[in-house]
Protein backbone atom coordinates (compact mmCIF):
# COMPACT_ATOMS: atom_id res chain seq x y z
CA UNK A 1 0.00 0.00 0.00
CA UNK A 2 1.39 3.37 -0.99
CA UNK A 3 1.73 5.70 1.95
CA UNK A 4 0.09 9.07 1.42
CA UNK A 5 2.43 11.97 2.02
CA UNK A 6 1.25 15.32 3.36
CA UNK A 7 2.90 18.66 2.83
CA UNK A 8 4.55 20.15 5.91
CA UNK A 9 2.39 22.88 7.42
CA UNK A 10 5.46 24.38 9.15
CA UNK A 11 7.10 25.12 5.81
CA UNK A 12 4.05 26.22 3.85
CA UNK A 13 1.90 28.17 6.26
CA UNK A 14 0.69 31.57 5.05
CA UNK A 15 -1.05 34.45 6.79
CA UNK A 16 -4.45 35.40 5.45
CA UNK A 17 -4.60 39.20 5.33
CA UNK A 18 -8.33 39.34 6.02
CA UNK A 19 -8.05 37.04 9.04
CA UNK A 20 -5.09 39.02 10.32
CA UNK A 21 -6.93 42.36 10.07
CA UNK A 22 -10.08 40.88 11.55
CA UNK A 23 -8.21 39.39 14.50
CA UNK A 24 -6.44 42.68 15.16
CA UNK A 25 -9.65 44.70 15.02
CA UNK A 26 -11.46 42.22 17.26
CA UNK A 27 -8.91 43.03 19.97
CA UNK A 28 -9.99 46.68 20.02
CA UNK A 29 -10.10 46.83 23.81
CA UNK A 30 -6.47 45.81 24.16
CA UNK A 31 -5.53 48.10 21.26
CA UNK A 32 -7.31 51.02 22.91
CA UNK A 33 -5.53 50.51 26.24
CA UNK A 34 -2.13 50.01 24.60
CA UNK A 35 -2.58 53.01 22.28
CA UNK A 36 -3.66 55.24 25.17
CA UNK A 37 -0.59 54.23 27.17
CA UNK A 38 1.69 54.95 24.20
CA UNK A 39 -0.03 58.28 23.45
CA UNK A 40 0.27 59.47 27.06
CA UNK A 41 3.93 58.44 27.13
CA UNK A 42 4.56 60.27 23.84
CA UNK A 43 2.85 63.39 25.14
CA UNK A 44 4.91 63.47 28.33
CA UNK A 45 8.15 62.70 26.49
CA UNK A 46 7.47 65.64 24.17
CA UNK A 47 6.66 67.82 27.18
CA UNK A 48 9.89 66.75 28.89
CA UNK A 49 11.88 67.57 25.76
CA UNK A 50 10.20 70.98 25.43
CA UNK A 51 10.91 71.73 29.09
CA UNK A 52 14.62 71.11 28.52
CA UNK A 53 14.64 73.60 25.66
CA UNK A 54 12.60 76.08 27.71
CA UNK A 55 14.94 75.90 30.71
CA UNK A 56 18.00 76.50 28.50
CA UNK A 57 16.49 79.42 26.56
CA UNK A 58 16.83 83.13 27.40
CA UNK A 59 14.71 86.23 26.86
CA UNK A 60 15.44 88.30 23.73
CA UNK A 61 14.78 91.99 23.10
CA UNK A 62 13.94 92.63 19.45
CA UNK A 63 13.49 95.92 17.58
CA UNK A 64 11.94 96.68 14.22
CA UNK A 65 15.34 96.84 12.54
CA UNK A 66 16.58 93.57 14.03
CA UNK A 67 13.39 91.78 13.03
CA UNK A 68 13.58 93.18 9.50
CA UNK A 69 17.00 91.58 9.08
CA UNK A 70 15.58 88.15 9.88
CA UNK A 71 12.99 88.30 7.09
CA UNK A 72 13.40 87.99 3.35
CA UNK A 73 12.02 90.61 0.98
CA UNK A 74 8.78 88.75 0.28
CA UNK A 75 8.02 88.29 3.98
CA UNK A 76 8.85 91.93 4.67
CA UNK A 77 6.54 93.19 1.92
CA UNK A 78 3.73 91.07 3.35
CA UNK A 79 4.20 92.54 6.83
CA UNK A 80 4.36 96.14 5.59
CA UNK A 81 1.22 95.71 3.51
CA UNK A 82 -0.61 94.15 6.46
CA UNK A 83 0.41 97.08 8.67
CA UNK A 84 -0.89 99.63 6.14
CA UNK A 85 -4.14 97.74 5.84
CA UNK A 86 -4.53 97.54 9.61
CA UNK A 87 -3.93 101.28 10.04
CA UNK A 88 -6.50 101.99 7.33
CA UNK A 89 -8.93 99.65 9.06
CA UNK A 90 -8.39 101.48 12.36
CA UNK A 91 -9.11 104.76 10.59
CA UNK A 92 -12.38 103.45 9.21
CA UNK A 93 -13.25 101.84 12.52
CA UNK A 94 -12.57 105.06 14.38
CA UNK A 95 -14.85 106.92 12.00
CA UNK A 96 -17.56 104.28 12.39
CA UNK A 97 -17.31 104.49 16.18
CA UNK A 98 -17.28 108.28 16.47
CA UNK A 99 -19.01 109.84 13.48
CA UNK A 100 -22.67 110.69 14.19
CA UNK A 101 -23.48 110.10 10.51
CA UNK A 102 -23.11 106.36 11.02
CA UNK A 103 -25.83 106.38 13.68
CA UNK A 104 -28.33 108.27 11.52
CA UNK A 105 -31.08 106.38 9.74
CA UNK A 106 -30.74 107.64 6.13
CA UNK A 107 -34.39 106.81 5.44
CA UNK A 108 -35.50 109.23 8.19
CA UNK A 109 -32.91 111.96 8.28
CA UNK A 110 -34.09 114.86 10.48
CA UNK A 111 -32.91 118.15 8.93
CA UNK A 112 -33.33 121.86 9.71
CA UNK A 113 -32.97 123.88 6.50
CA UNK A 114 -32.61 127.68 6.77
CA UNK A 115 -32.61 130.07 3.77
CA UNK A 116 -31.66 133.79 3.64
CA UNK A 117 -31.79 136.43 0.89
CA UNK A 118 -29.14 139.14 0.40
CA UNK A 119 -30.42 142.39 -1.10
CA UNK A 120 -29.64 146.12 -1.35
CA UNK A 121 -26.31 145.84 -3.17
CA UNK A 122 -24.91 145.30 -6.63
CA UNK A 123 -24.21 141.90 -8.15
CA UNK A 124 -20.47 142.04 -7.55
CA UNK A 125 -20.92 142.84 -3.87
CA UNK A 126 -23.61 140.18 -3.61
CA UNK A 127 -21.28 137.53 -5.02
CA UNK A 128 -18.60 138.46 -2.48
CA UNK A 129 -21.15 138.37 0.33
CA UNK A 130 -22.41 134.96 -0.76
CA UNK A 131 -18.87 133.58 -0.60
CA UNK A 132 -18.33 135.17 2.79
CA UNK A 133 -21.52 133.75 4.29
CA UNK A 134 -20.71 130.38 2.81
CA UNK A 135 -17.31 130.53 4.53
CA UNK A 136 -19.09 131.32 7.79
CA UNK A 137 -21.00 128.03 7.71
CA UNK A 138 -17.73 126.15 7.26
CA UNK A 139 -15.73 128.14 9.80
CA UNK A 140 -14.40 126.56 12.99
CA UNK A 141 -16.41 128.94 15.19
CA UNK A 142 -19.68 127.92 13.50
CA UNK A 143 -18.74 124.23 13.66
CA UNK A 144 -17.84 124.54 17.34
CA UNK A 145 -21.15 126.23 18.02
CA UNK A 146 -23.05 123.35 16.41
CA UNK A 147 -20.89 120.95 18.40
CA UNK A 148 -22.02 122.56 21.63
CA UNK A 149 -25.61 121.77 20.69
CA UNK A 150 -24.84 118.07 20.12
CA UNK A 151 -25.74 115.51 22.83
CA UNK A 152 -23.03 114.74 25.38
CA UNK A 153 -22.74 111.16 24.11
CA UNK A 154 -21.70 112.26 20.61
CA UNK A 155 -18.18 113.17 19.53
CA UNK A 156 -18.15 116.93 18.95
CA UNK A 157 -15.09 116.64 16.69
CA UNK A 158 -17.44 115.43 13.98
CA UNK A 159 -19.84 118.39 14.20
CA UNK A 160 -18.81 119.54 10.71
CA UNK A 161 -20.39 116.37 9.29
CA UNK A 162 -23.80 117.69 10.36
CA UNK A 163 -23.46 120.98 8.42
CA UNK A 164 -24.42 121.06 4.75
CA UNK A 165 -24.29 124.51 3.03
CA UNK A 166 -27.40 124.97 0.92
CA UNK A 167 -27.76 125.93 -2.75
CA UNK A 168 -26.42 129.42 -3.38
CA UNK A 169 -27.40 131.61 -6.29
CA UNK A 170 -26.87 135.19 -7.44
CA UNK A 171 -29.72 136.45 -9.62
CA UNK A 172 -30.46 139.91 -11.13
CA UNK A 173 -33.33 141.76 -9.50
CA UNK A 174 -34.15 143.53 -12.73
CA UNK A 175 -33.57 142.17 -16.22
CA UNK A 176 -32.63 145.65 -17.47
CA UNK A 177 -30.37 146.59 -14.60
CA UNK A 178 -27.94 143.70 -14.23
CA UNK A 179 -25.81 145.74 -11.88
CA UNK A 180 -28.39 145.14 -9.14
CA UNK A 181 -28.91 141.63 -7.80
CA UNK A 182 -29.87 139.42 -4.88
CA UNK A 183 -28.18 136.37 -3.40
CA UNK A 184 -29.73 133.33 -1.79
CA UNK A 185 -27.77 131.52 0.86
CA UNK A 186 -28.76 128.59 3.00
CA UNK A 187 -27.53 125.98 5.41
CA UNK A 188 -28.92 122.58 6.35
CA UNK A 189 -28.07 121.08 9.73
CA UNK A 190 -28.78 117.42 10.48
CA UNK A 191 -30.53 117.14 13.82
CA UNK A 192 -29.44 114.27 16.03
CA UNK A 193 -31.62 112.80 18.74
CA UNK A 194 -31.95 115.19 21.70
CA UNK A 195 -31.00 118.20 19.51
CA UNK A 196 -33.56 121.02 19.66
CA UNK A 197 -34.47 122.55 16.29
CA UNK A 198 -35.34 125.81 18.02
CA UNK A 199 -31.94 126.08 19.69
CA UNK A 200 -30.17 125.29 16.43
CA UNK A 201 -32.22 127.92 14.56
CA UNK A 202 -31.49 130.55 17.22
CA UNK A 203 -27.79 129.74 16.96
CA UNK A 204 -27.83 130.08 13.16
CA UNK A 205 -29.74 133.40 13.33
CA UNK A 206 -27.35 134.82 15.91
CA UNK A 207 -24.29 133.71 13.95
CA UNK A 208 -25.59 135.20 10.71
CA UNK A 209 -26.73 138.44 12.38
CA UNK A 210 -23.38 138.96 14.10
CA UNK A 211 -21.59 138.24 10.85
CA UNK A 212 -23.79 140.68 8.89
CA UNK A 213 -22.46 143.67 10.83
CA UNK A 214 -18.91 142.53 10.22
CA UNK A 215 -19.45 142.04 6.48
CA UNK A 216 -21.17 145.45 6.16
CA UNK A 217 -17.94 147.10 7.26
CA UNK A 218 -15.60 144.86 5.28
CA UNK A 219 -17.49 144.26 2.00
CA UNK A 220 -20.46 146.59 1.68
CA UNK A 221 -23.85 147.68 2.92
CA UNK A 222 -26.56 145.06 2.39
CA UNK A 223 -29.68 143.61 3.87
CA UNK A 224 -30.07 139.97 4.98
CA UNK A 225 -33.59 138.59 5.31
CA UNK A 226 -34.74 135.19 6.58
CA UNK A 227 -36.82 133.54 3.89
CA UNK A 228 -37.61 130.16 5.45
CA UNK A 229 -36.71 127.81 8.25
CA UNK A 230 -38.02 124.30 7.59
CA UNK A 231 -37.69 121.27 9.85
CA UNK A 232 -38.21 118.13 7.77
CA UNK A 233 -37.54 114.41 7.55
CA UNK A 234 -36.15 113.13 4.28
CA UNK A 235 -34.48 110.14 2.63
CA UNK A 236 -30.77 110.66 2.10
CA UNK A 237 -29.69 108.15 -0.55
CA UNK A 238 -26.15 109.51 -0.63
CA UNK A 239 -25.75 109.03 3.13
CA UNK A 240 -27.07 105.47 2.86
CA UNK A 241 -24.52 104.73 0.14
CA UNK A 242 -21.69 106.24 2.15
CA UNK A 243 -22.62 104.23 5.23
CA UNK A 244 -22.71 100.99 3.23
CA UNK A 245 -19.42 101.81 1.50
CA UNK A 246 -17.64 102.35 4.82
CA UNK A 247 -19.01 99.08 6.22
CA UNK A 248 -18.03 97.17 3.07
CA UNK A 249 -14.54 98.67 2.96
CA UNK A 250 -14.00 97.83 6.61
CA UNK A 251 -15.15 94.25 6.05
CA UNK A 252 -12.88 93.79 3.02
CA UNK A 253 -9.85 95.26 4.78
CA UNK A 254 -10.45 93.19 7.93
CA UNK A 255 -10.60 89.97 5.89
CA UNK A 256 -7.47 91.00 4.03
CA UNK A 257 -5.56 91.56 7.28
CA UNK A 258 -6.78 88.26 8.74
CA UNK A 259 -5.74 86.29 5.66
CA UNK A 260 -2.32 87.91 5.65
CA UNK A 261 -1.55 87.52 9.34
CA UNK A 262 -2.79 83.95 9.74
CA UNK A 263 0.01 82.75 7.45
CA UNK A 264 2.72 84.81 9.17
CA UNK A 265 5.71 83.17 10.78
CA UNK A 266 6.52 83.96 14.39
CA UNK A 267 9.09 86.58 13.27
CA UNK A 268 6.56 88.19 10.94
CA UNK A 269 3.98 88.39 13.73
CA UNK A 270 6.50 90.04 16.04
CA UNK A 271 7.49 92.59 13.39
CA UNK A 272 3.83 93.27 12.59
CA UNK A 273 3.07 94.00 16.25
CA UNK A 274 6.14 96.21 16.61
CA UNK A 275 5.40 98.25 13.48
CA UNK A 276 1.83 98.87 14.66
CA UNK A 277 3.13 99.87 18.07
CA UNK A 278 5.60 102.24 16.44
CA UNK A 279 2.88 103.75 14.24
CA UNK A 280 0.76 104.51 17.30
CA UNK A 281 3.62 106.14 19.20
CA UNK A 282 4.43 109.83 19.14
CA UNK A 283 7.53 111.05 17.32
CA UNK A 284 9.52 111.66 20.51
CA UNK A 285 8.78 108.24 21.99
CA UNK A 286 11.51 105.65 22.46
CA UNK A 287 12.15 103.08 19.77
CA UNK A 288 9.57 100.32 19.90
CA UNK A 289 10.88 96.96 21.03
CA UNK A 290 9.52 93.63 22.08
CA UNK A 291 10.87 91.16 24.61
CA UNK A 292 10.44 87.63 23.36
CA UNK A 293 9.99 85.27 26.28
CA UNK A 294 10.07 81.57 25.45
CA UNK A 295 6.61 80.15 25.77
CA UNK A 296 6.16 77.71 28.61
CA UNK A 297 5.64 74.23 27.17
CA UNK A 298 2.20 72.72 27.20
CA UNK A 299 0.95 69.18 26.91
CA UNK A 300 0.74 68.64 23.16
CA UNK A 301 -2.50 67.35 21.69
CA UNK A 302 -0.60 66.63 18.49
CA UNK A 303 1.78 64.31 20.36
CA UNK A 304 -1.22 62.64 21.99
CA UNK A 305 -2.87 61.94 18.62
CA UNK A 306 0.36 60.82 16.95
CA UNK A 307 1.16 58.62 19.94
CA UNK A 308 -2.25 57.00 19.70
CA UNK A 309 -1.74 56.25 15.99
CA UNK A 310 1.75 54.88 16.64
CA UNK A 311 0.34 52.76 19.48
CA UNK A 312 -2.24 51.18 17.17
CA UNK A 313 0.42 50.46 14.53
CA UNK A 314 2.81 49.04 17.13
CA UNK A 315 0.13 46.73 18.46
CA UNK A 316 -0.70 45.52 14.94
CA UNK A 317 3.00 44.92 14.25
CA UNK A 318 3.49 43.12 17.57
CA UNK A 319 0.53 40.88 16.79
CA UNK A 320 2.03 40.10 13.36
CA UNK A 321 5.34 39.15 14.98
CA UNK A 322 3.47 36.98 17.48
CA UNK A 323 1.63 35.20 14.69
CA UNK A 324 4.87 34.60 12.79
CA UNK A 325 6.82 33.25 15.76
CA UNK A 326 4.10 31.51 17.73
CA UNK A 327 3.59 28.94 14.95
CA UNK A 328 0.28 27.60 16.15
CA UNK A 329 -2.83 26.91 14.14
CA UNK A 330 -5.19 29.89 13.94
CA UNK A 331 -7.80 28.77 11.42
CA UNK A 332 -8.99 25.52 9.91
CA UNK A 333 -8.22 26.96 6.50
CA UNK A 334 -4.47 26.84 7.20
CA UNK A 335 -4.41 23.06 7.43
CA UNK A 336 -6.96 22.65 4.66
CA UNK A 337 -4.98 24.74 2.17
CA UNK A 338 -1.55 23.36 3.08
CA UNK A 339 -2.23 19.64 3.56
CA UNK A 340 -5.34 19.38 1.40
CA UNK A 341 -7.28 17.83 4.28
CA UNK A 342 -10.93 18.75 4.35
CA UNK A 343 -12.53 20.33 7.40
CA UNK A 344 -15.42 18.27 8.75
CA UNK A 345 -16.67 21.02 11.04
CA UNK A 346 -15.76 23.88 13.33
CA UNK A 347 -16.81 24.31 16.95
CA UNK A 348 -16.66 27.95 18.06
CA UNK A 349 -17.84 29.29 21.37
CA UNK A 350 -16.95 32.71 22.78
CA UNK A 351 -14.74 32.39 25.86
CA UNK A 352 -13.95 35.98 26.80
CA UNK A 353 -13.68 35.71 30.55
CA UNK A 354 -11.50 37.65 32.98
CA UNK A 355 -8.45 39.31 31.44
CA UNK A 356 -9.16 37.49 28.17
CA UNK A 357 -11.93 40.02 27.55
CA UNK A 358 -9.18 42.43 26.49
CA UNK A 359 -8.27 40.20 23.57
CA UNK A 360 -11.71 39.00 22.56
CA UNK A 361 -14.76 40.88 21.45
CA UNK A 362 -18.04 39.02 21.58
CA UNK A 363 -19.44 41.20 18.81
CA UNK A 364 -16.54 40.61 16.40
CA UNK A 365 -16.33 36.95 17.39
CA UNK A 366 -20.00 36.48 16.63
CA UNK A 367 -19.71 38.25 13.28
CA UNK A 368 -16.67 36.26 12.19
CA UNK A 369 -18.07 32.86 13.14
CA UNK A 370 -21.74 33.54 12.48
CA UNK A 371 -21.88 30.45 10.22
CA UNK A 372 -20.85 28.26 13.15
CA UNK A 373 -23.15 29.63 15.84
CA UNK A 374 -25.19 26.44 15.98
CA UNK A 375 -22.88 23.98 17.79
CA UNK A 376 -25.39 21.14 17.44
CA UNK A 377 -25.51 21.63 13.69
CA UNK A 378 -21.72 21.37 13.50
CA UNK A 379 -21.48 18.30 15.74
CA UNK A 380 -24.23 16.55 13.77
CA UNK A 381 -22.37 17.38 10.57
CA UNK A 382 -19.17 15.79 11.94
CA UNK A 383 -21.02 12.70 13.19
CA UNK A 384 -22.72 12.30 9.80
CA UNK A 385 -19.30 12.41 8.12
CA UNK A 386 -18.02 9.62 10.39
CA UNK A 387 -21.12 7.51 9.83
CA UNK A 388 -20.88 7.97 6.06
CA UNK A 389 -17.22 6.97 6.11
CA UNK A 390 -17.93 3.94 8.30
CA UNK A 391 -20.57 2.72 5.86
CA UNK A 392 -18.03 2.78 3.06
CA UNK A 393 -15.41 1.10 5.24
CA UNK A 394 -17.23 -1.38 7.50
CA UNK A 395 -15.43 -2.34 10.69
CA UNK A 396 -13.04 0.62 10.61
CA UNK A 397 -11.82 2.22 13.82
CA UNK A 398 -11.90 6.02 13.87
CA UNK A 399 -9.95 8.06 16.35
CA UNK A 400 -10.15 11.77 17.27
CA UNK A 401 -6.52 12.85 17.67
CA UNK A 402 -5.39 16.08 19.29
CA UNK A 403 -1.72 16.98 19.71
CA UNK A 404 -2.64 19.84 22.06
CA UNK A 405 -4.57 19.83 25.33
CA UNK A 406 -8.29 20.46 24.93
CA UNK A 407 -10.52 22.46 27.25
CA UNK A 408 -13.28 20.87 29.30
CA UNK A 409 -15.90 22.30 26.97
CA UNK A 410 -14.10 21.01 23.88
CA UNK A 411 -13.70 17.54 25.41
CA UNK A 412 -17.38 17.56 26.29
CA UNK A 413 -18.36 18.19 22.66
CA UNK A 414 -15.90 15.54 21.43
CA UNK A 415 -17.29 12.98 23.89
CA UNK A 416 -20.85 13.77 22.82
CA UNK A 417 -19.93 13.21 19.17
CA UNK A 418 -18.22 9.91 20.04
CA UNK A 419 -21.34 8.84 21.94
CA UNK A 420 -23.64 9.75 19.03
CA UNK A 421 -21.40 7.97 16.52
CA UNK A 422 -21.22 4.81 18.65
CA UNK A 423 -25.01 4.79 18.88
CA UNK A 424 -25.00 4.57 15.09
CA UNK A 425 -22.55 1.67 15.04
CA UNK A 426 -19.32 3.54 14.50
CA UNK A 427 -16.31 2.62 16.63
CA UNK A 428 -14.76 5.93 17.70
CA UNK A 429 -12.21 6.88 20.37
CA UNK A 430 -10.35 9.99 21.55
CA UNK A 431 -6.59 10.42 21.79
CA UNK A 432 -5.17 13.55 23.40
CA UNK A 433 -1.46 13.71 24.14
CA UNK A 434 1.93 15.26 23.63
CA UNK A 435 3.29 13.81 20.43
CA UNK A 436 6.85 14.70 21.49
CA UNK A 437 6.90 13.49 25.10
CA UNK A 438 4.17 10.87 25.32
CA UNK A 439 5.93 7.57 24.53
CA UNK A 440 2.61 5.76 24.17
CA UNK A 441 1.20 8.26 21.69
CA UNK A 442 2.48 6.37 18.63
CA UNK A 443 1.29 3.06 20.03
CA UNK A 444 -2.19 4.43 20.79
CA UNK A 445 -2.35 6.10 17.40
CA UNK A 446 -1.59 2.81 15.62
CA UNK A 447 -4.63 1.14 17.21
CA UNK A 448 -6.98 3.01 14.88
CA UNK A 449 -7.56 2.67 11.15
CA UNK A 450 -8.61 6.23 10.41
CA UNK A 451 -7.88 9.52 12.11
CA UNK A 452 -9.75 12.79 12.54
CA UNK A 453 -7.25 15.48 13.47
CA UNK A 454 -8.50 17.87 16.14
CA UNK A 455 -7.03 21.36 15.67
CA UNK A 456 -7.12 23.56 18.78
CA UNK A 457 -7.07 27.27 17.98
CA UNK A 458 -3.82 28.88 19.18
CA UNK A 459 -2.62 25.65 20.85
CA UNK A 460 -1.92 23.07 18.16
CA UNK A 461 1.65 23.75 17.06
CA UNK A 462 2.73 23.32 13.45
CA UNK A 463 5.62 20.99 14.31
CA UNK A 464 3.37 18.76 16.42
CA UNK A 465 0.83 18.56 13.58
CA UNK A 466 3.60 17.63 11.13
CA UNK A 467 4.95 14.97 13.49
CA UNK A 468 1.48 13.53 14.07
CA UNK A 469 0.83 13.35 10.32
CA UNK A 470 4.17 11.59 9.79
CA UNK A 471 3.33 9.05 12.50
CA UNK A 472 -0.07 8.51 10.91
CA UNK A 473 1.58 7.91 7.55
CA UNK A 474 4.00 5.40 9.08
CA UNK A 475 1.07 3.61 10.75
CA UNK A 476 -0.91 3.55 7.49
CA UNK A 477 -3.65 5.70 9.01
CA UNK A 478 -5.91 7.49 6.62
CA UNK A 479 -6.91 11.01 7.70
CA UNK A 480 -10.62 11.52 7.18
CA UNK A 481 -10.48 15.26 7.92
CA UNK A 482 -10.02 17.84 10.62
CA UNK A 483 -12.20 19.32 13.34
CA UNK A 484 -11.33 22.87 14.40
CA UNK A 485 -12.21 23.69 18.01
CA UNK A 486 -12.11 27.03 19.84
CA UNK A 487 -14.26 26.80 22.95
Amino acid sequence: MTKKKYASISDNVTIDLFDYIWNVVSQWKAILIFALIVSVMAMFLQYHSDMKVYNNSEKQTMTVDSLREELNSEQLIGVEFAVRQQLLLEKYQNYMDQSPLLSIDPSQEHVLKTTYVISGCDATTTASLVDAYNALFLSSSFVDGVGELMPESENKDYASALIVPGAIAVTPTDEKETTQGSGVIGVSIILLDQMSAEEVQNFVDKSVTDYTAKLTNSIGVHQLSLVSSDETTLVNIELAGNQQDIINYSYIIRNSVQQLTQNFTEQQKNLYDLMLKEAHQSDDAEEASITITPEHPRLSKRSLVLGFIVGVLLYAFAYLVLVLFQKTIKTAKECEDTMSIRTLGELHEFHGRGWKKLFNSKLFYGLKYRKYRDINLQTNKIVDSMVAYAKKHPGCKIQFVSVAPVTEQEEKYLREMIHDAKNQGVEVSLLVGDVNRDTTFHQNLAQADQMILVLCSGRSRYEDIDLCMNLATESDLDTIGTVFVDC
